[in-house]
């Protein structure tokens, strides 16, 4: 395949190279002119626009990003009693008995609290389950609760049906089956939508033992789109090290799969209360530490990571609270594990030198900077001095990937950009968040593009066509950006004028 007429973005420079032809040969970039172009060779003409790497995003729940297409989305309501209101207008639209799953919920805003009777008063025979949307707790009437495995929890108390981590992961798992069948269609549109965006590749945090198999099924078909880096979890790591998969290693024929990391989750969420902080939750969660709770001991951890290093396994460890984060860090010293810390969200000074000290990437997910804004206030009374340090962690040198965490925030690396380099809403009259916490445009982009600061011929075939310079738009738009054209492995998996 050839590109006529395209102009290369060097994404450290913000330099746009002169229009000239690009030529792809299999999974590889080649410089090429009109000589070099075989009989049976497709040829594009993109008119002078420009061309940079593909945008990858790192960190995604993807069944659950494709699920949530599926669900009731309550995230516009602003308290329980709004929340409760929709689910009963829904309800009454089900079958007899059928299930009601509710999506992107925000109790940290509401100014009243999840009540399970009240949950119970408008459900009737429905089992009715609202994750909140940052995936840590779950609303659950008491039908949910004796038909999906927590009998125990029916009390008929206000707050028996929420539930929190690996409660709340373990309801997940059992609501996957309830409605598996309305989500094939919405998995192949998810794939589509990622590419629309740019979205080359994505790594892949999903639970579930089954999850390279369901992907070597998917990418046997002409509708995969992205390259995925597949995640393990404690509770698969030993069936991986008996095999010995290691991170890296190519899962399917036409190697649109990758083994990826461990996946391990050290404590919970700020908006839950549960992710393990110094400084205590102004309104702690019932039956929670009031500084949050730590969901893996240190030695687990350590024997966990260690394990990984051992087998050629990276570590991704979710890590939101300061003091989660520090121990953490031990953590990885100890052992001398390699991988990211996911999320680190609150911060010390100390901590960000000894991640950069330790090699260790953030990977960062700067779209839920918009809920944490509101949020943050209304469980502390005062905030800590590094959250969301996306400009610390890079002038600490630590290596900064963009994730969106999806379903939690939108499959959008755009959105991610923007409010990187922004720190607010985009649309949004407020000014930046934390000003001295945003990054710039190239900063933000080197973020999303796996480390790739350019096309350079012999490199992969990941990129996207734009119409515009993204360095010379204004920031307000880089959240609007659409490519003209994706290709992901050297297949063009996106064309807007297709």
């Amino acid at each position: 395949m050839m590109f006529r007429h395209a102009r290369l973005l060097d994404l450290t420079t913000g330099r746009v190279g002169l229009p000239h032809d690009v030529l792809v040969s299999g999974n590889q970039v080649r410089r090429g002119g009109p000589a070099m172009i075989a009989p049976d060779d497709e040829v594009i003409d993109l008119e002078g626009r420009i061309v940079m790497p593909g945008l990858w995003d790192y960190h995604v729940h993807f069944d659950l990003w494709a699920a949530s297409k599926t669900r009731l989305d309550v995230s516009g309501c602003v308290s329980a009693n709004d929340t409760l209101s929709r689910l009963a207008a829904s309800i009454t639209r089900l079958p007899a008995g059928a299930a009601l799953i509710a999506v992107g919920a925000r109790d940290s805003q509401w100014p009243d609290r999840p009540d399970t009777r009240e949950l119970d008063a408008i459900s009737g025979n429905h089992p009715v389950a609202v994750y909140m949307n940052d995936l840590h707790s779950v609303w659950v009437n008491s039908r949910g609760l004796q038909q999906w495995g927590f009998r125990d929890r029916v009390t008929g108390t206000a707050s028996s049906g929420v539930l929190r981590e690996q409660d709340a992961f373990a309801l997940e798992d059992r609501l996957d089956e309830v409605d598996r069948a309305a989500r094939s269609r919405a998995l192949i549109d998810a794939q589509s939508e990622a590419a629309a965006r740019g979205v080359v590749g994505i790594v892949d945090m999903q639970t579930g033992g089954h999850r390279i198999d369901a992907w070597r099924n998917r990418a046997a078909s002409p509708d995969q789109r992205l390259q995925v880096r597949i995640a393990c979890w404690p509770d698969t790591v030993d069936d991986w090290v008996a095999t010995g998969l290691a991170t890296g290693a190519l899962l399917d024929d036409e190697q649109w799969l990758t083994a990826g990391p461990l996946k391990v989750i050290a404590d919970g969420s700020v908006s839950a209360r549960t992710a393990w902080c110094t400084e205590s939750y102004r309104r702690p969660a019932p039956g929670i530490d009031p500084h949050g709770t730590a969901d893996i001991s240190a030695a687990e951890l350590s024997r966990l990571m260690s394990l990984a290093e051992r087998s050629g396994i990276e570590v991704a460890v979710h890590a939101i609270g300061d003091a989660t984060v520090a121990g953490v860090l031990e953590c990885f010293a100890e052992t001398g594990a390699h991988g990211t810390v996911e999320h680190a969200t609150v911060m010390h000074d100390g901590d960000l030198a000894r991640m950069a000290d330790l090699g260790l990437t953030a990977s960062v997910q700067p779209a839920q900077i918009i809920a944490d804004r509101l949020g943050f206030a209304e469980v502390w009374t005062e905030r800590p001095r590094h959250v969301h340090a996306l400009a610390s962690m890079a002038a600490a040198r630590i290596r900064l990937v963009f994730g969106s965490d999806a379903p939690v925030a939108p499959l959008d690396p755009w959105l991610a950009i923007s409010v990187a380099v922004t720190g607010r809403e985009p649309g949004s009259s407020d000014g930046a968040w934390q000003p001295d916490e945003t990054l710039s445009v190239g900063q933000a982009l080197r973020a999303s593009t796996s480390g790739i600061n350019q096309l350079v011929p012999g490199g992969r075939a990941d990129l996207v066509v734009l119409d515009d310079d993204p360095f010379t738009i204004q920031p307000e738009a880089l959240a609007g950006m659409r490519p003209y054209l994706t290709m992901s492995r050297g297949r063009i998996t996106h064309r807007a004028d297709a």
